[in-house]
């Protein structure tokens, strides 16, 4: 594979990355949000929604950590960005692991009144995913940016 396909492929897997987990983690903080009118529907909402966001997550961190994907493609265009693209291949194992715990956790609401604080325990592990794809985009941007000045 040549430069210009390589480049491609990692600006369409940046672009993918900004839209489907994004997306899919609006759509947990809605299930987790939403009105409880029986608890097996919305446990069974929330956990299969959450399962859809670990899957993704996974796919993220598949693409991610590729020979060729964001991560190692970032330290060879960006070295002094080493240790910032260091942390956000250690978060990927923990976000994995925190995501199918909370699925577990919300498996395992079988009272009404403990949704509230199953769907409070969701939101850190959301908020933690968006910190991490708001930090992958802006380290991205960076190394674009640079990219650009290159040139110069």
């Amino acid at each position: 594979m040549g430069t210009a396909e390589l480049e491609r492929d990692w600006l369409v897997h940046q672009r993918r990355m900004a839209e489907e987990l994004p997306a899919l983690v609006k759509e947990a903080r809605a299930a987790a949000s939403a009105e409880v009118s029986t608890i097996a529907a919305w446990r069974e909402h929330l956990a299969r929604t959450l399962a859809a966001v670990g899957a993704a997550l996974q796919a993220h961190v598949a693409a991610d950590e590729h020979p060729e994907g964001f991560l190692p493609t970032s330290e060879r265009r960006a070295p002094r960005l080493i240790h910032a693209l260091e942390e956000l291949r250690a978060e990927h194992r923990a976000l994995v692991a925190e995501v199918a715990e909370a699925g577990s956790s919300v498996s395992h609401t079988r009272a009404a009144e403990a949704a509230p604080a199953a769907a409070r325990a969701v939101e850190p592990v959301l908020d933690r995913i968006d910190h991490h794809l708001h930090t992958a985009y802006r380290l991205a941007m960076e190394i674009a940016n640079d990219d650009l000045g290159a040139g110069d």
